[in-house]
């Protein structure tokens, strides 16, 4: 026993004498916890990243791929508006007349009949069916009535001369076109022949009239940058104006469904406003906020939307609008050219891509509208599920939860401890350490197929996390130090998170009559002395952090440093501490033979 002491003497005086003071140790783990989420809401999501559909609905799963396409039929030069009315299609050109369209099989489109009269065609934005009659919004040249009884030869019935028709809505007998600048025009086309311009209405607004919708006995008005009017049309000759409601970018289309307006807005994506209240109207959604919308259309619980978004990527979107308030992702077409127009009718949805003809794309597989078809790659991505205090980080973390994949369906799991600036491929039920720590712990998922019948599902996740204290070190002046600076500049190490730091210097260890208690709020982790210290004095110091304005952590040990020129060892100084070394060596190794002689 007395030979053990001894050598843990020896060793302890070879550390004092190489002067291993004051050094710091590793703190172990600040603290834990556990965030969980089921998928039955969206706080968590984070859109601009994810497009997998049915979050908030329970699940996540990859967005439907849909539609599919069925053809392609080119018959304007430029195709403007789409309507479909049974079996048969119905495209406004540009200066180039009304097309029919056989659609019996939308896989097999073709043309059934046509109608031109340069005299009295202009630019067809808008066509409706009613009894065998097409009315079509003939741009500069108001409003043209045809008979489509023979779709393979129509015939003329009628025009009146209006400025600049957009679009149409026929009720009972009466005919509502949307004239651009010349506001609404009520036309009586009880005599279809003689079609008669009985009232309307230029819309306070200011706004152009573009698109037009009819609920009921309300009358809807896509107003272009004055957003969305009503009317109560009521007394069906005299549209009286209600309220309006501003909107984002260019309101060109619209389309109601209950008690709620569907509008697409040029540059300002798919607006959907709550008009239970006409008086009062209010926007409840907004998706798409920059698309370039130019047609809308609705069926069942969703809504249907076309344009493009960009120079060029020219798309259809289809939401769910089960919840008009929360729009979810159910679709998605790229298109050959922009999407002028769309028309929904049972499983099909048929598109006017502008230069590049009709497409009739097929939004259903069983009869049942969006059937079983996925996208091969989606990423859902958490908004933030932890932040770590000022003076700690997240070093370490382990993912649960419950998903659904497969051999050709699979979910491969991320976790980020920075925020998403730095993405670690984790092991679930595995505890991941992190190579790049930080302050925001995020998750993503990232799931895919190979078989777009099968779709991977992630119905909850949980994570438990942990942190570690971030130490203060004291970098400048090293500790021990001699100096020449009376007015140095201290140095420490960032502390994340932190709201500032509190810096301490006295002649003594015991911080009792300071020199120096400065706090910096908001302040980097350095401070320069304003007022010079002595020549040839010793001084302390310490550093702690503002956890919160109000909060401070513990202070870090502290170092010594000394203003004056380093002293001069001598070579005798030396030689002695090299004898004191080796004897101390020497003694050990003596104890131990012994020892062992006697054993």
């Amino acid at each position: 026993m007395k030979n053990k002491r001894i050598f843990t003497l020896t060793f302890l005086s070879l550390f004092i004498l190489m002067g291993f003071n004051n050094y710091s140790i590793d703190t172990q783990a600040a603290s834990s916890g556990y965030f969980v989420e089921e998928f039955d809401n969206t706080n968590y999501m984070d859109s601009s990243k994810s497009n997998v559909s049915r979050w908030g609905a329970g699940q996540i799963e990859l967005p439907r791929k849909n539609p599919l396409y069925q053809d392609l039929l080119k018959v304007s030069t430029t195709g403007n508006s789409i309507t479909v009315d049974g079996n048969y299609a119905y495209v406004g050109g540009a200066y180039d007349g009304l097309y029919i369209l056989d659609v019996t099989s939308p896989d097999a489109m073709s043309l059934e009949g046509y109608y031109n009269d340069s005299a009295e065609i202009d630019w067809i934005y808008g066509c409706e069916i009613y009894s065998n009659k097409a009315y079509l919004a003939n741009g500069n040249d108001g409003l043209l009535i045809l008979d489509v009884t023979n779709k393979a030869a129509p015939t003329k019935l009628g025009e009146i001369d209006l400025y600049h028709g957009l679009d149409v809505e026929v009720l009972v007998t009466h005919a509502y076109v949307a004239c651009y600048t010349g506001g609404i025009r009520a036309i009586d086309v009880s005599t279809p022949s003689v079609p008669v311009d009985v009232g309307g209405y230029i819309p306070v607004s200011s706004g152009d009239a573009n698109g037009l919708a009819i609920s009921n006995d309300l009358l809807f008005v896509a107003v272009a940058s004055g957003g969305l009017d009503v009317y109560n049309i009521s007394t069906l000759s005299s549209p009286v104006f209600i309220s309006n409601i501003d909107l984002d970018g260019y309101a060109k289309k619209v389309e109601v469904k209950d008690n709620y307006a569907y509008v697409a807005c040029d540059l300002g994506g798919l607006q959907i406003v709550d008009f239970s209240d006409p008086t009062n109207m209010t926007r409840v959604a907004w998706v798409g906020d920059n698309t370039r919308y130019h047609g809308v259309d609705i069926q069942d619980n969703y809504v249907f939307v076309t344009g493009k978004s960009g120079m060029s990527d020219y798309m259809l979107h289809i939401y769910s609008i089960a919840d008009p308030a929360d729009p979810i992702p159910a679709g998605v077409y790229l298109l050959p050219y922009t999407g002028q127009d769309v028309f929904v009718s049972g499983n099909y949805a048929y598109v006017m891509a502008s230069t590049s003809g009709v497409l009739s794309l097929q939004i259903a597989d069983t009869g049942g509208y969006f059937g079983n078809f996925y996208a091969s790659y989606a990423e859902a991505v958490s908004t933030g599920c932890y932040y770590a205090p000022a003076g700690e980080v997240i070093d370490r973390a382990m993912v649960s939860g419950s998903d659904l994949d497969g051999p050709q369906a699979t979910i491969s799991y991320s976790l980020s401890a920075n925020g998403g600036v730095h993405w670690e491929s984790i092991d679930v039920g595995v505890m991941h350490y992190f190579t790049n720590t930080g302050q925001s712990l995020k998750w993503k998922a990232e799931l895919a197929t190979t078989n777009d019948g099968i779709t991977p599902v992630v119905y909850s996740i949980g994570i438990d996390y942990f942190t570690e204290d971030v130490g203060i070190d004291l970098l400048y002046p090293g500790d021990s130090s001699y100096i020449l600076d009376q007015t140095p500049n201290l140095d420490w190490n960032d502390i994340p998170g932190a709201m500032g730091y509190l810096l301490q210097v006295d002649d003594s260890t015991s911080f009792h009559d300071l020199l120096v208690n400065e706090s910096l709020i908001m302040h980097e982790s350095n401070y320069t002395l304003p007022t010079p210290l002595d020549f040839g004095g010793s001084y302390f110091w310490r550093v702690a952090y503002y956890i919160d304005f109000d909060t401070i952590s513990v202070f870090s040990a502290y170092s010594t440093f000394t203003i004056d020129d380093e002293p001069v060892v001598s070579e005798f100084g030396i030689v002695s501490t090299v004898l004191t070394l080796v004897s101390c060596i020497a003694i050990s190794s003596a104890l131990i033979i012994s020892k062992r002689r006697k054993v």
